[in-house]
């Protein structure tokens, strides 16, 4: 009788086993993201629900929270799928491997020689020839339902990774490192005559130790105009590429400031916000809104930036 070559058609190398694992960890993921929802959902509604906080910023927050609750929502109910996906898919491999083992066994009295993945089989009759083509026929018929059922659920997994990656873009956790600094440029730090309060010569070290702080926003308190505009520059001397220093002056009051010359000047002193821009992060100009009374002897006032992160 003449031999009959196949490759090991029965044997479809799988390990379920880590598809299991795999199920389970969705499973628990899954599990995780609903909890988060309702975690989320149960304090929210403790204070935004009645007239605890009311208005814009109340209104902000609370479409913001819809925004990320809904999106923990959906992405459980992906995960849970995905979850089911990879348990058919353990499933489906465990028992169509016994059926591929049953086909095998029924030439257990057929000899056979091995070689680099190669079964040769020797039939010893007409019998047995017709029983390993048989088995062929009947191990490839097999794999081809497991291809199929297979392809269903990679659709799945597919389907799956637009959403995720969009998800995993929008809630990307995003830090700023902020610093609140008074650097005390004008009051009481800065008097005629003294070598008090911050000079023209400190801002070089004044930039030097905002950058060396990996500081995304400083708040200044007690800036001269002059001082912002110093820092501006010497912070953009110093800026990574890609990334520009914006030093937002907020003018509080008008005072006397010793400069670089033999004779104090009047000068406009206040607040400053500093922001590191790059792509992602920009500022739309401040806003300063005045905190002192008709009869105040000294002006002050509050500096308001707008930036956004995208």
């Amino acid at each position: 009788m003449a031999d009959i070559t196949t490759p090991d058609v029965w044997d479809l190398k799988a390990n379920p086993a880590t598809l299991e694992a795999l199920e389970q960890a969705w499973k628990a993921q899954a599990g995780m993201l609903d909890e988060a929802q309702d975690t989320v959902d149960r304090a929210a509604n403790r204070v935004v629900d009645g007239e605890f906080w009311t208005g814009q910023t109340a209104d902000a927050f609370d479409k913001h929270r819809l925004t990320l609750t809904t999106d923990l929502g959906e992405s459980g109910k992906l995960a849970e799928r995905v979850s089911r996906a990879l348990g058919h898919c353990a499933a489906v491999l465990r028992r169509n491997q016994g059926l591929l083992d049953d086909e095998r066994h029924r030439l257990a009295d057929v000899p056979v020689l091995a070689n680099a993945g190669q079964l040769t089989f020797q039939p010893r009759d007409d019998s047995q020839a017709t029983l390993v083509n048989n088995a062929i026929s009947a191990a490839r018929d097999i794999r081809s339902r497991v291809d199929s059922e297979l392809r269903s659920q990679a659709a799945i997994f597919k389907e799956a990774v637009g959403p995720l990656r969009a998800w995993q873009t929008t809630w990307n956790k995003r830090t700023l490192r902020v610093l609140n600094w008074n650097i005390q440029g004008g009051g009481g730090g800065n008097h005629y005559m003294t070598d008090q309060g911050t000079q023209s010569d400190d801002i070089p070290d004044l930039a030097e130790r905002i950058i060396n702080g990996d500081v995304d926003v400083a708040t200044l308190q007690e800036v001269w105009k002059s001082h912002a505009e110093e820092l501006q520059e010497e912070l953009n001397k110093r800026a990574a590429p890609g990334e520009h220093w914006e030093v937002h002056f907020g003018k509080a009051d008008r005072g006397w400031h010793l400069s670089d010359g033999l004779f104090p000047g009047r000068e406009d002193a206040g607040n400053a916000v500093v922001v590191r821009t790059r792509p992602g992060v920009s500022t739309s100009g401040e806003t300063v809104i005045p905190l002192s009374g008709e009869n105040s002897e000294e002006g002050r006032a509050a500096t308001k930036v707008h930036i956004q992160v995208d």
